[in-house]
């Protein structure tokens, strides 16, 4: 789940891009988000490609325990994960795409806390993505944070998303993504698995009067006092006559599908 920063600096992000891939740094307006300020940080980036912090919220030069600014942000990531950041902002910079991340920050004497982060683009008049704007946020508040400085930090999971990725972007607002749903009152005209004969398909039909329809249909379950029929009770039998079979209570496929018919298990061992 996203942290409620994330989301509304992602939903203002958003808003002020309009129909853009991304909002130039003019359209940011520091009153708009104050509520979030404190853990609101812009990076820029120089000639050489590497990012340095331009501006850092209060709170998270607080749990750095010194000034940000005109810092590199990447300086206390372990040599392999600083390259994957790189990489990602370097994305997010020159392609206009999102990043989120959950990140473990480690501080002074050991102790650990995870963050989120997000790192949006910010288009300036010529085109070019050279500042990003971004948020980190600590998932808990421990009583040290803040007092024991954060000094190391590693990757636990990151993403890189694209504008056109609907169901992402609404899932970084915050918003619910809808998911598709299989009915569960089929038509008479197509019956689920072959299991027809329900009444009225408009009422929802609940768990005891399914089991019933299954069981007139396709046999019931053994009860406790009944006995166990062989093992091998198929061998008997004709393929045909399979559904037939008093404890057979799997639904039969449709005829598009296919079913193993015998199903044979060897049971390995050593010889004496």
């Amino acid at each position: 789940m996203n942290h409620q920063t994330i989301c509304a600096l992602f939903n203002y992000w958003d808003r002020q891009r309009g129909a853009l891939a991304a909002p130039a740094r003019a359209d940011i307006h520091p009153g708009d988000i104050r509520a979030i300020l404190p853990e609101v940080f812009l990076l820029e980036r120089n000639t050489n490609g590497r990012f340095y912090y331009r501006l850092a919220g209060t709170l998270l030069c607080q749990n750095a325990r010194r000034e940000l600014k005109g810092q590199r942000p990447l300086a206390h990531f372990a040599d392999l994960d600083r390259r994957k950041m790189q990489i990602a902002l370097t994305q997010v910079a020159e392609k206009g795409a999102i990043f989120k991340a959950e990140i473990l920050g480690t501080s002074a004497q050991g102790r650990t806390v995870e963050q989120q982060w997000i790192v949006l683009p910010l288009k300036k008049i010529a085109g070019s993505c050279s500042r990003l704007i971004g948020a980190c946020v600590t998932l808990d508040e421990p009583v040290w944070l803040g007092r024991d400085p954060i000094v190391r930090n590693s990757i636990l999971s990151a993403r890189i998303i694209s504008a056109g990725n609907k169901a992402a972007m609404q899932e970084l607002g915050g918003h619910s993504v809808s998911t598709h749903h299989v009915s569960l009152r089929p038509s008479t005209a197509q019956p689920l698995h072959g299991l027809g004969g329900i009444a009225d398909p408009d009422v929802p039909q609940g768990i005891a009067e399914l089991q019933a329809l299954i069981e007139r249909q396709f046999g019931r379950r053994r009860t406790q006092n009944e006995p166990v029929l062989p093992q091998r009770y198929t061998d008997s039998l004709e393929p045909a006559d399979d559904v037939n079979v008093p404890n057979f209570n799997v639904v039969p496929l449709v005829t598009t599908e296919k079913r193993i018919q015998h199903l044979t298990v060897f049971e390995g061992g050593r010889e004496g």
